[in-house]
């Protein structure tokens, strides 16, 4: 008999961390948050500016913009921040904690015609372990045209 009880508890107790009605069962796959900007240099020379802030994270990056000779070197006062050289200017990738509700103020100074927008994102929302599941994630891509 005490072989029987014992093994209706240990089964009552795996029933019990399956979940039971209603309850989600969730994985742990993680995701990061990030927007990345496109900025659009065409035409301009000198030193530029890109500043970017979204969500609470602010970062700011540096260029002298390329001749025929030299090539873009881009840098960021945030360590955790992409700037990659595209043909047309730069392309900054920011990872954040923001969500969907988060708008991308972007400012590109220095050389050329100040450019101040702020641009509310089409999100794109994962949720990698489901939904009810935490972590929720958004991503995005935005353009800014600062070209001269």
């Amino acid at each position: 008999m005490r072989a029987i009880t014992t093994a209706l508890v240990l089964v009552g107790g795996l029933v019990g961390c399956a979940g039971g009605a209603g309850s989600t069962l969730c994985t742990e796959i993680g995701c990061r948050s990030e927007v990345t900007v496109d900025v659009d240099l065409s035409g301009r020379t000198g030193p530029v500016e890109v500043a970017v802030a979204v969500g609470g994270v602010s970062v700011t990056c540096d260029v002298a913009v390329p001749d025929a000779d030299t090539d873009a070197a881009w840098s960021c006062d945030d360590a955790s921040v992409t700037a990659t050289a595209t043909a047309d200017g730069v392309a900054i990738r920011v990872p954040g904690g923001f969500d969907d509700t988060a708008s991308v103020h972007v400012v590109v100074s220095g050389s050329g015609a100040a450019v101040d927008e702020t641009i509310a994102p089409p999100w794109d929302v994962q949720q990698p372990n489901g939904e009810g599941c935490s972590p929720v994630c958004v991503s995005a891509t935005v353009t800014v045209d600062a070209g001269v």
